[in-house]
Order: structure tokens, then sequence, then C-alpha cells
């Protein structure tokens, strides 16, 4: 990370300030969206009136769901501080496709879209082994897949 400020790019802590900071914008406007569309309404306030969960439930999820986002940029910070980005892009990869896999298992049941099919699948470990392809590129002397585990490349290889 140091290499990347001293050769003008962004060290850690801008490019962990600059993750956050993109992100909040899209997610209040994600928010925003949903609220004006009109989905606020039926998806949480009645379901949360009719007894499905209380008020006091769902701030407690809330706060919860904040302290995984904390451990999350915590643990892209220490990506960025103690690796590479190719390193943060490989576990960005792995979260994406629990996030889409779980998804399914939790929740197909009641919403069809989330459900699995072949071309949901295929996307998905297309997008995967790409990553992993371009990611095994930047560490030729480690060797797949132990390159993932390889601690002496804390940076990216000079050319």
């Amino acid at each position: 990370a140091a290499k990347g400020a001293a050769a003008g790019g962004l060290d850690e802590v801008e490019l962990t300030f600059l993750v956050g900071a993109l992100n909040l914008p899209v997610m209040l406007a994600y928010v925003a969206a949903y609220t004006a569309l009109g989905k606020w309404g039926p998806w949480v306030e009645e379901p949360i009136a009719e007894g499905a969960a209380s008020w006091p439930a769902v701030v407690a999820v809330w706060a919860v769901d904040a302290l995984f986002y904390f451990a999350h940029f915590l643990a892209f910070f220490y990506c960025c501080s103690n690796s590479n980005a190719v390193i943060a892009a490989v576990n960005k990869s792995l979260q994406a496709a629990l996030v889409f896999f779980l998804s399914s298992a939790f929740f197909c049941g009641h919403d069809a879209a989330q459900c699995l099919n072949g071309m949901k699948i295929a996307s998905a470990l297309i997008v995967c082994v790409a990553i992993l392809l371009y990611s095994s590129a930047s560490f030729p002397a480690c060797e797949w897949p132990a390159w993932c585990a390889c601690s002496k490349y804390r940076s990216l290889p000079e050319e």
C-alpha cells in the first residue's frame, strides 16, 4: 500500500475512506429510490404493524448489520494495509458469491426472484473463476491454489 502512495496512488487510509465515501451516497440514493417507489410501506411498515416484527427488533437487527458492515470495512482496510488490491478483489468475489448463494438458500421460498437458475449459477461461476484466474497471474511464484495463502507477496510484483 505504501508503494501506491509513493507512486502517486492512494494509500490504504485514503482508499478505505474513498470506498466508504462512495458507498454512503450510493446506499442513501438506493434507500431514497426504494422509498420513493412506494416499497417502504408494504415491505417495512406494514409487516411491522401486522406483528411480523417490532420496531425495537428491527432497530436491533440494523445495529447488528452496522457492526457487520464495520467488520467488513475493517477487513477491507486490513487487506489494503497488509496485502494488495488483487487479494481484496478475491475476497470481494467470495463475499459476493456467498451472498448470492445464501440469498437463494434463505429467501427462495419467499421470493421466486431469489431462486437460483442455470444462468445465475453460470454467471456467478464465470465471475469468480475469472477473478481467480486474473489474481493467479499476479502471483507467479506461488502455486495455485496455495497462492491465496501465500504471505510473502504483500504487494504486486515489480515489473
